[in-house]
């Protein structure tokens, strides 16, 4: 555009050049001739004609080409005359022409600046004008739009410029704006305010072609433009403004509702801190006392302002709980349980103590031992008071069933057979109280030895087939004949399989009974499965506890004293050992125990261990 421009100025300054060259031709010629004829007045005037010209289509160099003209004129008077009076105006007249010259030239050079600064700012603002990227437009209140930039074409969606100025703007804005107020009206209203006021800023809500809304920022600038005063309108864009101005409201929404959260959390934390029974001390990593509640103020028996910033006077072990003396609400003196943990305190590691008052939790505790002494020294007595008598009961009706003191007849042998079976259960009832007493006491001796386990099962089938077989069972053996000899107690792992084996017994009516033995990486591993009723899951969790008899098929508890699993469970544990059942209601059952492979020193070595525990607590409690 600028090179058009350029070509078009040269070829408009080459004419004027030729034009100003005959002009001056044509001067000098008549002027000449007129010297020549005697009239001076006349052709002088002829001079401005060049001059003018000169200076006002070419500044710098028409200022010389004046001054040039000015002595020619001079010079043709000094020619044609030697008057002086005219010799006299002729040089007034070349002084009159050059002042004339130079008042044009600084006038023209003058108004080139002006046309050139013009021409800039043109070029500037069209420059602007199509490069900006928001909307500007002109238009009028009366015709509408009537120009647009690029971006305007973008933002709106139309196709060209062409599109856009057919269209009113009513056309790009939806029929009622936020307030409610039709966009028609309020249009007018704003371009009213601008036109009166110079410039109108506001927010409005556009809409494309496609009909989609946005929201914008309009200026409004009233402007001349060719001779009449039209609105310029710059529309950006805002609704990512919008729409982060929103996201931000909404965080500020959750940071302040955080915030009432986070208040009323820590006024609650500090509510349950305050009111806390427990003691809870924070101790910095050099030991010193940073905060205490009130819980612990009292077990310590000194004033909060006396504890921090002093020496926590208990040693700091975390992971591990102590027990400590304290001083109750009633000043009496009592025992509390200390944990430590690691925490922070004000950005920097620190120990985390919490105090808890067990005073009660220990008289609670020896009143129970003492039950529990009392318990077993019942138990142990009772047990061993029976077991003289009915022994000898036993080997009375022993003799009089074997006809040892004389003959009996079939009934009576009837009556004694049941009167034995009886008593030999009542033996094996007391034996199993004494055993279990033994066991929780630590007092049950074992004697551990090498053994083959598929000898002890088949010592066990021999005793319990005839069992099976009148309950109308098959035994099966499954036994791996690779295992090795593993320590155990020969007696401890029979009396084990004799309470599963009769167990499974007692609980199956039809089918088989099998026994399995296998290994696995680092044990043996025995089990007794059978085809009985099974067991329900709400019973699974008690198969091991104490005095626990289950009911047989859902309709009745069975006799027993309900402590052979409870004591398997105890003898397979001080092997090292492990027990569990797998069970389905109405299926069966098979339960399960591992022995390990490892020689006597181990097994030996833990059972003393556990045994000099369970004597040292029973002493502790007999002391207490």
């Amino acid at each position: 555009m600028g090179a058009k421009n350029t070509i078009e100025k040269n070829k408009s300054n080459r004419w004027t050049f030729i034009g100003l060259a005959i002009t001056t031709i044509a001067v000098l010629t008549i002027s000449a001739y007129c010297f020549y004829s005697g009239r001076f007045i006349v052709h002088q005037n002829l001079f401005y004609i060049p001059i003018v010209i000169s200076c006002m289509f070419f500044p710098r160099k028409g200022f010389i080409f004046s001054v040039i003209l000015s002595l020619v004129y001079f010079l043709l008077v000094l020619y044609f005359t030697k008057d002086p009076a005219i010799i006299l105006q002729a040089l007034i007249r070349v002084f009159v022409f050059v002042i004339i010259a130079g008042i044009i030239t600084f006038l023209s050079k003058k108004h080139t600046r002006i046309e050139e600064e013009l021409r800039e700012s043109k070029l500037k603002f069209k420059t602007i004008f199509d490069s900006s990227r928001d909307a500007v437009m002109l238009l009028t209140p009366e015709k509408g739009f009537f120009e647009g930039n690029p971006a305007t074409v973008e933002i709106f969606g139309c196709r060209d410029k062409s599109e856009f100025i057919r269209m009113s703007p009513a056309d790009l804005s939806p029929e009622h704006q936020p307030d409610g107020k039709l966009s028609t009206v309020k249009a007018q209203e704003m371009m009213t305010i601008a036109m009166e006021k110079g410039s109108h800023f506001f927010e409005w809500t556009h809409k494309r072609v496609n009909g989609e809304e946005f929201f914008a920022d309009v200026q409004l600038t009233r402007m001349k433009w060719q001779n009449r005063m039209v609105l310029q309108a710059t529309v950006r864009d805002i609704t990512e403004r919008i729409k982060s101005k929103k996201a931000m409201m909404n965080l500020l929404e959750d940071l302040q509702d955080a915030k009432v959260f986070l208040e009323s959390s820590i006024s609650s934390f500090h509510n349950i801190v305050a009111k806390s029974i427990d003691g809870i001390v924070i101790v910095d990593k050099t030991g010193i006392v940073q905060f205490t509640n009130p819980a612990a103020e009292t077990f310590l028996s000194q004033r909060k302002k006396k504890l921090i910033g002093q020496s926590f006077r208990f040693p700091i072990k975390t992971g591990q709980t102590i027990e400590i003396d304290i001083i109750r609400d009633n000043k009496e003196p009592g025992v509390a349980e200390m944990q430590v943990v690691e925490t922070k305190w004000t950005n920097q590691p620190a120990w985390l103590t919490l105090l808890r008052d067990i005073t009660e939790r220990k008289r609670a505790e020896e009143k129970i031992k003492e039950a529990m002494k009392t318990k077993s020294e019942f138990t142990s007595v009772v047990s061993h008071e029976l077991r003289t008598p009915l022994t000898a009961i036993k080997e009375g009706i022993a003799l009089v069933f074997d006809e040892v003191v004389g003959k009996i007849n079939d009934e009576q042998k009837q009556l004694l057979g049941i009167a034995k079976k009886n008593v030999d259960r009542l033996a094996r009832l007391i034996n199993d109280v004494l055993d279990f007493q033994k066991l929780d006491s630590g007092m049950m001796k074992f004697n551990f030895g090498f053994n083959n386990i598929n000898e002890i099962i088949k010592d066990v089938y021999r005793t319990m087939a005839p069992s099976a077989k009148k309950a109308g069972l098959d035994v099966l053996l499954e036994l791996d004949d690779g295992l090795p000899q593993c320590s155990f107690d020969n007696d401890k792992i029979t009396q084990v399989l004799i309470n599963l084996f009769a167990n499974a017994i007692k609980f199956t009516k039809t089918g088989n009974i099998t026994i399995k033995t296998g290994r696995s990486s680092d044990s043996i591993r025995v089990s007794v499965s059978d085809t009985g009723c099974g067991i329900k899951k709400e019973d699974m969790s008690k198969i091991f506890n104490r005095f626990e008899q289950l009911c047989s098929g859902g309709e009745r508890k069975t006799g027993g004293t309900g402590l052979g699993l409870a004591i398997s469970r105890e003898i397979i544990e001080q092997h090292n050992g492990k027990i569990w059942f797998e069970s389905t209601f109405g299926k069966g059952s098979i339960f399960t125990f591992t022995l390990p492979v490892c020689d006597t020193e181990d097994i030996l070595r833990k059972y003393i261990n556990n045994g000099t525990k369970k004597t040292s607590k029973n002493k502790l409690g007999d002391k207490k």
